[in-house]
């Protein structure tokens, strides 16, 4: 037995083949030519969606389905009969909480016997877009509106729970000169 015969071997079995889907960190599906839809793995999306705690990966993708980005990549992969990759808007709803998402759909076209199913990840970029892009921030105490709570929280804390950043404090020169005549005064 050969070392081909061998990974052939390992790719007929649907154990390894789940195990090797539970490792990807994202959404992957395939959909048929009637958009029948089969989640195959949910990656940790729903801990990403910062949603309450009974998050429902199926009615989460059963929202994202009927999403534009994901209809128009989906269509597209078929009209070309090659991968498709868009970004877009999405909105999901769970237990009454709505979470508005910047999302990647990647849609691949693939033949198995005789049939052409279309394999798609989906990947959440909205807290990159969120730090790319504007947030609104408070003219006077500098807080943010954080936008899965609501809440407005410190810039630190907020850049802390978005991002690898961490803070040190310290004061500039001006601050370091006014505090110094306030604390004298």
């Amino acid at each position: 037995m050969g070392i081909n015969d061998r990974e052939s071997q390992l790719f007929e079995s649907i154990e390894f083949c789940l195990a090797l889907l539970g490792t990807i960190p994202v959404p992957v599906c395939v959909a048929d030519e009637e958009n029948r839809l089969v989640i195959l793995s949910a990656g940790k999306f729903c801990d990403g969606l910062h949603l309450k705690e009974s998050c429902d990966i199926n009615a989460i993708m059963a929202q994202i389905q009927k999403s534009k980005v994901f209809s128009s990549t989906l269509e597209a992969a078929r009209k070309s009969d090659r991968r498709e990759v868009s970004k877009g808007a999405c909105s999901v709803k769970s237990d009454g909480y709505q979470r508005d998402m910047v999302i990647v759909v990647n849609a691949t076209p693939v033949r198995v016997k005789d049939k052409r199913l279309f394999i798609l990840t989906i990947e959440d970029l909205t807290e990159i877009e969120q730090l790319k892009g504007l947030l609104p921030i408070c003219m006077k105490c500098n807080k943010i509106r954080d936008g899965h709570s609501g809440e407005w929280i410190r810039i630190e804390q907020y850049i802390s729970e978005h991002s690898p950043a961490k803070f040190s404090h310290g004061l500039c020169p001006e601050c370091a000169t006014e505090f110094i005549k306030d604390i004298e005064s």
